[in-house]
């Protein structure tokens, strides 16, 4: 058992509901199936993985998300997720917490519609918390966006939400258009 492996990010799918400029993901390969997941996170446990991130592509178009969330919650392991959050409603919410999600992370890029941008997200995130789920924002950082990620980290904080981003560098190393 490898003590240095405790987390893990499965990347579910490669399929998305987005377009994002900055973005590789491609739709190009089909989703393992869920008996395959399983046997990887068996896998990834026996070597000390005790967490899990779901991405993606977008995580919410696996048919099998909350089985495979139930799964990993079943055997005393967390999982996490990241979302575009289009697809994500109170309904949605509130079956993800049911299957033990412990923490979800919505992207979001943007207040002026470049990249991943949802109006609803404030409403989103109160949900998520209701569900018993520690809500996250995401950003990433672009040459688009760079100038908005201090205001939206400011009012996502002052909502009483945690906030990440990342900075993604294209090619030749400069900010990603």
């Amino acid at each position: 058992r490898n003590n240095e492996l405790k987390w893990a990010k499965l990347i579910l799918t490669r399929h998305c509901n987005r377009t994002c400029p900055y973005c590789q993901i491609s739709n190009d390969t089909e989703d393992l199936p869920f008996d395959t997941w399983k046997l990887i996170i068996n896998k990834l446990t026996d070597w000390g993985v005790l967490a899990f991130n779901l991405l993606g592509g977008e995580p919410t178009l696996v048919a099998y998300l909350n089985p495979l969330i139930q799964y990993i919650s079943n055997k005393g392991l967390i999982s996490t997720m990241t979302s575009n959050g289009i697809l994500l409603n109170e309904e949605t919410i509130s079956e993800l917490g049911k299957s033990g999600l412990f923490s979800l992370q919505i992207s979001h890029d943007s207040n002026n519609g470049f990249g991943k941008s949802d109006p609803s997200m404030y409403k989103k995130l109160a949900a998520i918390k209701k569900a018993g789920i520690i809500p996250v924002v995401t950003s990433v950082a672009t040459s688009k966006n760079i100038n908005e990620v201090s205001d939206i980290a400011n009012s996502v904080t002052r909502e009483g939400y945690f906030f990440s981003f990342s900075l993604y560098q294209h090619h030749n190393g400069v900010l990603s258009p």
